[in-house]
């Protein structure tokens, strides 16, 4: 084809997607798919049954007509944003890591402020490309700048940060180990905390880490999900922390409060600071403290609180069911001394009953698995790094290594 031929079927392409992009639908998916031969004379675009496709033979054509396009671009408020929006679409379809063309749809949006058809669309191209780091940023952009327009009507906020919560569980179902997906999940934390009451924050993270523990027993080799259920439960007990310490210095001395709202903080965040900025964590939580009236919430939060707790405890079933039927999954031991080493932390006075646990799950497992698999080298070398780690942190002897 010559070029005019190729400028034409680009322009034809980017018609029939904009066409089935402005139908009243949800679109599931988008691909690319190979075909035997290309068909000059029929459109290489795709559409059934809510699924959008390209032919790829069009691919490098279309992809060259439309950046060409955007990187020509200098005058942005003289394009017809419809215009824009057909070239960055199609280009981030193709390639999701395009920077300049997210920064693109970033000044369209900032004109049109539909974020909502942008979130569809984001989601659309998570499908294809589901541990894509600029996607993420960009719908996290999305929140932050348009935060005020969706939080005067608290059900549609509450509504976005559910969806979002889908999303970021589907992308880790497509891509295993997905890191930004499971960020990007930590991060949404925190708009729950600029947004909502501190009992609802723990009543909405309860609910996750049940909506989780689905997910990791279909995926039980994933450490993403172990390690943000880590990060939940850090989370949770630093605002406990800061809300005591808050409630605290209210109670002590209103002066100290004055000064402790200028944004000096002196709490360290553990592993709660995996969103956009600590500070912001800080600065949420010093608002949320100052305007809550403590004197009417504290029994509801207290509720949420024993609720957590017992998920907290309830971490420790869980990975014993799931010993049954994964015993030589690392993960598990891994995860298992980590919040081990938080019970101990966190709840001292538990000592003895955490003594017990652990001492009937050696008895019961550990010493079942070791007479049942003898020579499973490295199945016996994780059991004993385990035992090695008990007898460490509770000091008692009877969580002897065995030599084999």
């Amino acid at each position: 084809m010559d070029k005019e031929e190729i400028g034409s079927l680009c322009e034809r392409i980017l018609l029939d997607l904009d066409n089935i992009f402005r139908k009243d639908i949800k679109i599931l998916e988008f691909d690319l798919i190979d075909v035997r031969e290309s068909k000059c004379n029929k459109s290489p675009v795709i559409f059934v049954n809510n699924c959008l496709a390209l032919e790829k033979w069009c691919v490098p054509h279309i992809y060259q007509f439309a950046n060409e396009k955007l990187l020509s671009t200098k005058y942005l408020n003289r394009i017809d944003l419809d215009v824009l929006n057909q070239w960055t679409r199609i280009v981030l379809l193709i390639n999701p890591d395009y920077s300049t063309a997210w920064n693109l749809r970033r000044k369209i949006l900032i004109r049109s402020k539909e974020y909502l058809a942008d979130l569809e669309f984001s989601e659309l191209v998570l499908e294809r490309k589901p541990k894509c780091a600029s996607v993420f940023n960009y719908r996290e952009w999305i929140f932050n700048y348009f935060r005020q327009s969706f939080l005067t009507d608290p059900e549609l906020a509450e509504n976005l940060v559910a969806n979002e919560l889908r999303v970021t569980l589907k992308a880790s179902d497509k891509y295993p180990r997905n890191y930004y997906a499971w960020s990007h999940r930590s991060w949404l934390l925190l708009i729950f905390l600029k947004n909502f009451s501190f009992e609802f924050l723990i009543d909405k993270i309860i609910e996750d880490l049940r909506t989780t523990t689905e997910w990791l027993q279909k995926h039980i080799s994933d450490y993403s999900c172990f390690q943000y259920r880590q990060h939940l439960f850090n989370f949770v007990h630093s605002l406990h922390n800061r809300n005591n310490r808050i409630n605290h210095r209210n109670n002590v001395n209103h002066k100290t409060i004055n000064n402790h709202n200028d944004g000096q903080c002196d709490f360290e965040s553990s592993n709660t600071a995996k969103f956009s900025s600590e500070n912001d964590f800080l600065k949420s939580l010093d608002r949320f403290a100052s305007n809550t009236n403590h004197s009417q919430s504290n029994s509801h939060l207290n509720c949420s609180l024993r609720k957590f707790e017992q998920s907290f405890f309830d971490e420790f079933i869980l990975l014993d069911s799931l010993w049954k039927f994964y015993p030589d999954q690392e993960c598990l031991y891994l995860h298992r001394r980590y919040i081990l080493k938080l019970a101990l932390k966190w709840f001292p006075e538990r000592l003895d009953t955490l003594e017990k646990q652990e001492f009937e799950f050696n008895e019961k497992i550990l010493k079942g698995l070791i007479l049942n698999r003898p020579k499973e080298v490295w199945l016996n070398e994780m059991i004993n790094r385990y035992r090695s780690f008990l007898k460490h942190h509770l000091n008692n002897s009877s969580f002897e290594c065995q030599d084999f």
